[in-house]
């Protein structure tokens, strides 16, 4: 975890040498990458066991992601606040970038730590653990205020959840797809839908809400299925 904090901190002060739009991508999310790397070297390779479903699992992901986009739309039209949509003028660049990003990130958090971490944990113990980690890493978010970054570690952790029953029982190169889709389709709905980038503490809210709710129907739905 030192070396994702490091990497991700280098990164964020050579963002703006590269001149990359942070819109565009942020290079931060390398930091789990560097993190991994600096631990296990490249992924060896990978066992097939549990790819097949992977495909249906990102699809199933992609189906959860616009159930939380769904419960976020109806708790702002009850708060007498409807979505906006907004996407951004370059969003044929932005979307592939994000995929690239997520998938960076989730090289480090769910394709090594979560699968380490289960072999000492449970499941659940272990999703809350890479959440936490995830939320404290995204240091960008500090200046937004306690209530926000609180906000954010609620949202973090809920989603880690839902990843985490989304993974499980997958190969590395297929957690690496389900989770990196997910991550991808995640921010993607906040850019376009929510976009709390500048601190909307009020999106945030909904959002970590949302998340809380989702997180709690596929957690228990699992177990309703593994009896």
């Amino acid at each position: 975890m030192i070396a994702t904090w490091l990497g991700a901190g280098t990164l964020l002060v050579l963002q703006p040498y590269v001149h990359l739009d942070p819109e565009l991508l942020m290079l931060t999310q390398f930091g789990p990458t560097i993190g991994v790397l600096a631990a296990i070297g490249l992924l060896a390779k990978d066992s097939q066991q549990g790819t097949k479903n992977a495909l249906v699992r990102a699809g199933v992901g992609a189906g959860i992601v616009v159930a939380l986009f769904g419960v976020c739309a109806a708790a702002l039209a009850l708060a007498g606040q409807p979505l906006h949509l907004a996407i951004p003028e370059q969003f044929w660049l932005i979307a592939p970038l994000q995929l690239i990003g997520a998938c960076g990130e989730e090289l480090g958090w769910r394709t090594f730590l979560q699968r380490h971490l289960q072999t000492r944990f449970s499941m659940i113990v272990s999703a809350v653990i890479v959440g936490v980690l995830w939320s404290t890493w995204h240091i960008q978010y500090y200046a937004f205020g306690p209530a926000f970054f609180l906000s954010f570690v609620t949202m973090s952790v809920a989603v880690s959840l839902i990843m985490a029953v989304l993974v499980r029982g997958t190969s590395r190169r297929g957690s690496l797809l389900v989770a990196g889709v997910f991550h991808w389709l995640l921010n993607l709905g906040i850019l376009i839908l929510l976009n709390f980038e500048q601190g909307g503490l009020r999106n945030m809210l909904i959002l970590a809400a949302s998340s809380v709710v989702i997180a709690a129907v596929v957690v228990g739905g699992n177990r309703q299925v593994t009896r």
